[in-house]
């Protein structure tokens, strides 16, 4: 299994009253899909994916 932070840190979360940062999940590919298809979103990421497959690939470094 290659390393990433989801393998290296599969456990670690940090929570604070208005935000959670984890790392990413299967469940979590639709919206990062969506947010990542809107072309106001876009703009200032740089990056547009044309699928989930693509997606999925991106966020397995």
């Amino acid at each position: 299994m290659p390393l990433t932070i989801s393998t290296a840190f599969p456990d670690i979360e940090i929570h604070t009253p208005r935000c959670l940062l984890r790392p990413f999940r299967e469940g979590d590919l639709p919206g990062i899909f969506e947010g990542l298809s809107d072309p106001r979103v876009i703009q200032h990421y740089g990056v547009r994916y044309a699928s989930l497959e693509a997606t999925r690939e991106q966020l397995r470094w």
